[in-house]
């Protein structure tokens, strides 16, 4: 049987820093500079254990709508991100229910994995908590596209709360799609997918813990 959990293989926190200030999403954050995020890296580093930890942007500094941008199709050094056209309002999206976003510029999440499974029920991980659409995107730049490599991606962490108490039945895909204009026919999208078909056509990851320093 097919695996169906698994880690990416993460670099260490500042080399992940490292990479954001590479492909310059450093330069679309304002006055948080690349010596303000590598000072900040190597404190969060010094209090995190080894391994497998993703480093993430707070969506107050580095909108999804800015990240999407600087996504990768696997194997293609190209940043070629889009924002489907459905899905402009992507900044209005929000953590869900149970999920608590560090304050603080840049933060960890511990212990990311990918489930590829197909579940019929709303996905629960026993101490655990899925990504958001910010993360899934910093997971997917941090590992170069490979997030996307076998199946479309869903970050079941973002909702969009109504006024009327409802909650938006959208949630935010990350997939691949065909671009005959980029070298390799084919660009990392940001799009959306139903709550009730996510178990279909869909992977989505968890973490074991947002921390920051």
């Amino acid at each position: 049987m097919e695996q169906s959990t698994y880690a990416l293989g993460l670099p260490t926190l500042e080399q992940q820093a490292k990479r954001y200030i590479q492909i310059g999403l450093i330069d679309r954050l304002g006055d948080f500079t690349a010596p303000l995020l590598l000072d900040q890296t190597r404190r969060l580093q010094m209090l995190r254990p080894t391994g497998n930890v993703l480093l993430a942007l707070s969506p107050a500094l580095c909108p999804a709508s800015v990240m999407a941008a600087f996504m990768n199709a696997p194997g293609q050094a190209a940043l070629s991100g889009i924002v489907a056209d459905s899905m402009r309002d992507i900044d209005l999206f929000s953590a869900g229910p149970g999920i608590e976003i560090p304050s603080r510029t840049c933060y960890a999440l511990e212990d990311p994995l990918l489930h590829t499974d197909r579940i019929s029920s709303v996905p629960t991980v026993p101490g655990r908590t899925v990504l958001t659409i910010n993360e899934a995107i910093a997971l997917s730049i941090q590992t170069e596209g490979k997030l996307l490599e076998k199946n479309a991606f869903i970050a079941l962490g973002s909702r969009i709360f109504m006024e009327n108490g409802d909650i938006d039945q959208r949630v935010p895909t990350l997939g691949l799609v065909d671009n005959e204009q980029i070298e390799g026919g084919r660009v990392p999208e940001l799009g959306w997918g139903k709550w009730v078909d996510h178990q279909k056509v869909f992977t989505f990851a968890s973490t074991a813990k947002r921390s920051a320093e």
